[in-house]
């Protein structure tokens, strides 16, 4: 292996797993199945996960200057060090630097593991420093047959219409099947019909905000196409649609350079102007 690893691809697909498997083998571990390897990882003493801390929505310099102090200690099981990094492109740009220096001159036998979905937003001299590795999502139908032995009884199109919501990730729509989270689609549906805006407000609301703008991305995408049925029987103006899809992608670009948006606010108003685009 080399000193660095850039592990880069959908969310929801593994990445995670895939991470520990490889921290695992490194350290000479025997991992467990999924999805039991996170518990065993997190026990090794020559292990460290890093990731932003909970409320917090970057990973601070101070962060990386402890990790790297504890890059240079002594092994206690084994001759080398593994870290694994979760959203590697939260990190600021004080940490990116600090990290940079760690990547240049890494104690003998260490691993640096970085995950990321989004590695363009990677300082591009990390980039040059690591091995990346790309991985892709598997097929629709390779998805809904896992997902389908996971859900003894559930219908296939329902399987499908979680699928596409998390994107075609499924690890996401397994996880929205087993809490019979509710399908955004159908609510869509209803608000462009003028029915039940406010409830659609407040499962908004109750949902993390970058998903919930990507999920209603999707269906835009999806209605913008030629005889679409992902938006029901409304007859809707593409050009609508794409202006609309404009609005989404704006609000979704605000909150990933951290603009603090007031989530029901927000929600509300997209609401009200998506069910006058009928």
């Amino acid at each position: 292996m080399p000193h660095g690893v850039l592990l880069t691809g959908p969310a929801g697909i593994g990445l995670e797993h895939l991470a520990d498997a490889l921290a695992l083998r490194a350290l000479g571990e025997q991992g467990g199945k999924f999805p039991e390897l996170k518990s065993h990882a997190l026990a090794h003493a020559d292990l460290r996960l890093v990731e932003p801390e909970s409320g917090k929505a970057s990973l601070s310099v101070e962060t990386i200057r402890e990790l790297d102090t504890w890059l240079h200690l002594t092994p206690q099981l084994v001759g080398r060090k593994v870290v694994v990094m979760g959203e590697a492109h939260r990190m600021t740009r004080a940490a990116s630097n600090a990290f940079l220096k760690t990547l240049e001159e890494p104690p003998l036998g260490s691993l640096l593991i970085l995950l990321t979905h989004a590695p363009a937003r990677l300082l591009p001299t990390i980039r040059s420093r690591v091995q990346r590795i790309e991985a892709k999502a598997p097929s629709q139908s390779a998805s809904v047959a896992w997902i389908s032995a996971r859900h003894e009884g559930a219908e296939q199109a329902d399987i499908e219409r979680y699928l596409f919501e998390a994107g075609g990730a499924p690890l996401m729509a397994d996880r929205a099947l087993f809490r019979a989270a509710p399908l955004l689609g159908p609510m869509l549906i209803d608000a462009l019909k003028g029915r039940g805006q406010a409830k659609l407000v407040d499962v908004l609301c109750d949902l993390d905000a970058d998903t919930w703008l990507a999920i209603w991305m999707r269906y835009c995408a999806a209605g913008m196409r030629p005889k679409s049925t992902a938006l029901g029987d409304a007859h809707l103006n593409p050009d609508h649609i794409w202006r609309f899809w404009c609005r989404l992608t704006e609000a979704r670009r605000m909150l990933h350079e951290g603009v603090a948006l007031n989530a029901r606010l927000t929600a509300g108003n997209l609401v009200a102007e998506w069910s006058g685009i009928a």
